[in-house]
């Protein structure tokens, strides 16, 4: 009788260690997953624990979501969003796996997406589970939104209050702005040129033998889209000379470029494809490409980097593209020839200039739909928000003048007819830590700045040739 009871314990005893075992490995990272992970934290301790949570130098601990389809994780594994790029607190992996970062609040430390993250996202996410043998951070907690992930793991769950609804209109206030150095880069796509300004006078001038377009600032490096050689060209803004630049597909015709300024990737518009490209800045490869409407000539990305807006001159309407998995989630239909869009700081609201119709689409960027249409001048290209968002400028090339919208209402503020050397405008541009604003001439060799605030011209810089995009960099980049 002892020795059965001995050998009843022994197998318990046997059992029990294989079923803590098997819950143990049950979220071990293979190897191509773990390889991905240390890659999104170069020069940074990354510890996978048994239970698959990344802890992130001394404190910082991501949990995973795995996803509902089993994915087959033995193939290559790639980051294909780092959210935000700098302090992140989500990484999505092209197998589908997430992971997200505890908040510290006091002695909680909070399970949830930022603010702002794309609803599809959080209705695929919610379709997953945390791993099963999850051990559980002293303090772990989450809202009643993410309950469907935990299963039966012993983890707090709180309500959430409910916040009073925002209207797309409503902006926040901005701080007060600080006057900086740097430098305005400016295309000149009838001449192949670029322009240098520095103090707002022509400094010097870069031949580029091609046809820049659209330009961005991405960790200290100028991307420019170069339509006729297919290519991105690469320079540095302090040295100011070329690198070797990022080659694309044949007959691409890159026109329009986004990315976040600390990020990994560039979101190119190939034009005549009909495909926006997600392109590694290290490697200079295309990692993937998205279908999107026709005739994609400018693309913009959302502050808080999650969604990018395309805009298809051909069909009149507005792509959007969820930069978590490089999928097309949507469109909607504004007006003729859409020019330019202008994204709020804080995401919520876009402004799209519609150059035969006549007027601006204001969007909802979080429902995907156009708010409100409004009228405007001749030929509406170029579009800025001041620096407190509280007035929204627009430039109408055939009527060569500058009217500015009080928001939320919308009604005319203030109008300027643009000087005779300073024909057909283009883009408009703050220049940051000032009030006013920088405006292109397609039609003339000069470019003039407006005081926003008495609504003259200060100043008139000749130079050279016409211009198109602008953007600013700051000395410190």
């Amino acid at each position: 009788m002892g020795k059965t009871k001995l050998v009843i314990r022994s197998l318990s005893l046997f059992l029990l260690l294989c079923l803590t075992q098997g819950q143990a490995l049950a979220t071990r990272l293979p190897d191509p997953l773990k390889k991905a992970v240390q890659s999104a934290f170069p020069g940074t301790e990354v510890r996978i624990r048994l239970d698959g949570v990344l802890q992130v130098g001394k404190e910082d601990l991501f949990v995973p979501v795995i996803p509902k389809d089993k994915v087959d994780l033995s193939s290559d594994v790639q980051l294909l969003s780092k959210i935000p790029a700098t302090n992140p607190r989500v990484l999505v992996f092209n197998n589908k796996w997430v992971f997200i970062r505890l908040i510290k609040e006091g002695d909680k430390l909070i399970f949830s997406l930022p603010d702002g993250s794309p609803e599809d996202f959080k209705d695929k996410l919610l379709t997953g589970h945390l791993p099963p043998d999850l051990i559980v951070p002293q303090g772990m907690t989450t809202s009643e939104e993410y309950q469907s992930l935990i299963g039966e793991l012993d983890i707090e769950v709180i309500k959430a209050e409910k916040q009073p609804e925002e209207t797309v209109e409503k902006t926040e206030t901005a701080e007060p702005i600080e006057k900086r150095d740097g430098t305005v880069f400016l295309t000149s796509p009838a001449t192949g040129k670029i322009i240098v300004m520095d103090g707002l006078e022509k400094s010097s001038e870069l031949v580029t033998d091609g046809t820049p377009a659209g330009m961005t600032c991405c960790n200290g490096k100028l991307y420019i889209c170069d339509q006729t050689k297919n290519r991105i060209l690469v320079l540095d803004p302090v040295a100011k000379k070329f690198l070797d630049p990022i080659a694309l597909p044949p007959g691409a015709s890159p026109k329009g470029i986004a990315s976040m300024a600390r990020g990994k990737f560039l979101y190119v518009c190939e034009t005549a494809q009909n495909y926006v490209s997600v392109v590694e800045i290290e490697s200079g490869k295309a990692l993937m490409r998205t279908r999107v409407r026709p005739g994609p000539t400018k693309v913009a990305i959302t502050p808080s980097g999650y969604m990018l807006l395309v805009l298809n001159g051909q069909s009149g309407e507005v792509t959007f593209v969820s930069t978590l998995n490089q999928k097309a989630v949507g469109f909607v239909k504004v007006g003729e020839l859409p020019s330019e869009v202008l994204i709020s700081k804080n995401s919520k609201a876009a402004f799209v200039t519609n150059r035969v119709s006549n007027t601006v689409s204001i969007i909802d960027i979080a429902n995907r739909r156009v708010a409100r249409t409004l009228k405007v001048g001749e030929g509406p290209t170029g579009i800025a928000l001041s620096p407190d968002e509280q007035l929204l400028f627009v430039a109408n090339a055939k009527d060569n003048t500058i009217v500015a919208y009080k928001i939320p209402d919308y009604t005319k503020a203030k109008d300027v007819q643009l000087p005779l050397d300073v024909e057909f405008p283009s883009k408009i541009m703050f220049i940051p830590g000032t009030q006013k604003l920088l405006v292109t001439s397609a039609a003339t060799d000069t470019v003039g700045v407006l005081d926003t605030e008495t609504m003259e011209f200060s100043e008139q810089p000749r130079i050279g040739c016409t211009t198109d995009n602008a953007i600013w960099i700051d000395k410190a980049e």
